[in-house]
């Protein structure tokens, strides 16, 4: 990055480079000038001298040059010369803490955008029409240090959420499979096990089935039972009791209910077999180590 430069009344220029941290106290380099240098000075309005005098301050690097214009000897006159360097320095100090802030400002990173046209465009600080943009972070020495992405737009913030709905699924399945698999390695030991466990299962349901057909046969007997003597009152010219009705309508119900429950049992024996053999299948993987989760 060029240096900053800053021309005081009295001829001296002042170029500040945006790193170190020195002060630019020159008046007390430059008090120790020889007489000879000051005519110098005075007598050639082309000369110029350097004085760099890096010490901390503010942070700043300051090089100071003093050079003389067309009409230096009428501006500071030789009689006054060392009084006035002196006072030009302690006036080069005063002016540089004045402007100590707005270079602070000036050395912060370089931001680099694209306007509306497609133009780029760089300075310390991004306009807000275009803050949402994608930034470069540039350093002094002009190279990319940090590049901050454009705003996300409305449709991608919905594809992310979207993405990341379908991602928590996908881990709450992973989760949900590890734990059944760890359940079926701790509860069964060998594939004996396992089948031993599968028949046990299915001959739990079967019973339940076979009691219930048992129960339905009693309940089946019983309605008979009551038809005949539903029956008997319509042969004889009477009406069939109420209470005889309500009996018979609820062991219709209660037989109906039975047989909706073998049903679903039976069907539960099927799921039982299919089951058998997914758990059969993982549980011969999980031992083999062949399992992976994705």
């Amino acid at each position: 990055m060029p240096p900053t430069r800053l021309q005081t009344e009295f001829g001296i220029q002042i170029s500040f480079n945006l790193f170190g941290c020195h002060s630019p106290l020159l008046a007390a380099k430059n008090s120790r000038m020889s007489r000879a240098k000051k005519r110098e000075v005075q007598g050639k309005p082309t000369s110029m001298l350097q004085l760099n005098t890096p010490s901390a301050c503010g942070g700043i690097l300051y090089s100071g040059q003093f050079f003389s214009r067309l009409d230096l000897q009428t501006v500071i006159p030789s009689r006054n010369m060392s009084q006035k360097i002196k006072l030009t320095g302690i006036r080069i100090f005063i002016l540089s803490c004045l402007i100590m802030s707005s270079t602070r400002l000036s050395a912060r990173d370089i931001r680099c955008w694209q306007n509306h046209e497609n133009i780029r465009e760089c300075g310390t600080h991004v306009p807000p029409e275009f803050s949402q943009h994608r930034i470069e972070v540039l350093n002094e020495q002009g190279i990319v240090i940090k590049v901050l992405p454009a705003a996300k737009t409305k449709a991608e913030l919905a594809e992310i959420a979207r993405r990341k709905k379908i991602e928590q699924k996908k881990q709450r399945q992973i989760a949900e499979r590890k734990r059944k698999d760890n359940i079926l390695l701790q509860t069964y030991t060998t594939e004996r096990d396992l089948r031993i466990g599968h028949e046990n299962k299915m001959a739990a349901i079967k019973s339940i089935i076979d009691i219930t057909n048992s129960n339905t046969r009693s309940l089946q007997h019983n309605l008979a039972r009551l038809q005949k003597r539903a029956a008997d009152y319509e042969r004889s010219g009477q009406k069939t009791p109420g209470i005889l009705t309500a009996d018979m309508e609820n062991l219709m119900r209660q037989i109906k209910d039975n047989d909706d429950f073998i049903s679903k049992k039976q069907r539960d024996l099927i799921g039982l077999s299919k089951q058998y053999d997914t758990d059969l299948a993982r549980y011969r993987l999980l031992k083999q180590g062949k399992v992976k989760y994705e």
